[in-house]
């Protein structure tokens, strides 16, 4: 019989595959939102100024553009954390190379994620540009990797 852990012992044992799944299914809900390509318009926006409103214009093919760059991505870093492996001990004063890289997965993929869903939006007249939440998604995931990379310091 196993011993009983707490979740946050998990999960510490368990984080890279908590943050590859997080990855993964980010990548695929990036994939899934152009399901309704078809019914889209056909003029979506294409870039945003720096308060986050659209102020370029383009053809709905530009929304292939982010999946691509987000599954690319996702796939060259998987590879490259694969072929790096842990690369050091357990009890190690820093994250493993391939944690960091899977963080920098997470990172890429849910932003792709986040700015194709409101692109989407946008297009459908139903949001006005990338949304108050979109720098605080941002920051959020930032201060996560900060914490994950300090907390192995502690």
């Amino acid at each position: 019989m196993g011993t009983i852990t707490s979740p946050a012992a998990w999960a510490r044992q368990h984080h890279k595959r908590i943050i590859e799944s997080c990855a993964l299914l980010g990548l695929l809900l990036c994939l899934l939102l152009l399901v309704d390509y078809p019914k889209l318009p056909d003029r979506v926006p294409s870039h945003y100024d720096h308060t986050g409103l659209p102020d370029g214009w383009g053809q709905k093919s530009v929304l292939f553009v982010l999946p691509v760059v987000a599954l690319v991505q996702y796939g060259l870093l998987t590879i490259l954390a694969h072929g790096l492996g842990s690369g050091v001990d357990r009890g190690q004063a820093t994250p493993n190379p391939s944690l960091l890289l899977s963080l920098l997965k997470l990172e890429i993929v849910w932003m792709c994620t986040y700015i194709e869903w409101r692109t989407i939006l946008v297009a459908r007249e139903t949001a006005a540009g990338l949304g108050a939440g979109f720098l605080p998604m941002i920051l959020i995931i930032l201060l996560v990797i900060l914490a994950i990379v300090f907390g192995y310091r502690a």
